[in-house]
């Protein structure tokens, strides 16, 4: 079994680089490094991992790389929102959305 191309490399992954790199908030800008690395080890196949055991750690779908870096970047320049939910509120609480 052979998996697509599609599911095994995140797409857009240039673009993303940039939108890393033009964020100025060197925490934030961290912090998106530290998930980003994290996605692109999960796309990396073990030595002596089967295909199978390598393809339960991808995504289902083509995983997009510039919209993960965005999201992550706004949601980590939430400073006063992730000190609320490091202080044990919860996301509801932290943000009062309702989602």
């Amino acid at each position: 079994m052979s998996l697509p191309v599609e599911r095994t490399t995140p797409m857009n992954e240039e673009s993303a680089a940039a939108a890393l790199d033009a964020i100025n908030e060197p925490v934030v800008r961290n912090l998106v490094e530290l998930a980003v690395a994290q996605v692109r080890m999960q796309f990396m196949r073990e030595a002596g991992q089967t295909e199978d055991e390598w393809d339960s750690r991808l995504p289902n779908a083509p995983f997009d790389m510039h919209f993960f870096v965005k999201v992550l970047s706004q949601v980590f320049a939430r400073e006063a929102t992730i000190r609320r939910i490091l202080d044990g509120q919860t996301v509801a609480q932290a943000t009062g959305w309702d989602v």
